[in-house]
């Protein structure tokens, strides 16, 4: 993050209704990142 002047990263999450026992869905705000597990429109994938 230092080598692109990256200060923070803001994150959006979203709690379904049977939280905890579902995940919540979580989307990269800031900074647009393109490459690896983030998919179109800042959402984050863990497979």
């Amino acid at each position: 993050m230092k080598e692109l002047d990256v200060e923070y990263v803001l994150l959006n999450a979203t709690f379904p209704e049977n939280y905890p026992f579902a995940p919540p869905f979580v989307r990269v705000v800031s900074p647009h990142i393109e490459k690896g597990f983030v998919m179109e429109g800042g959402a984050i994938s863990n497979k």
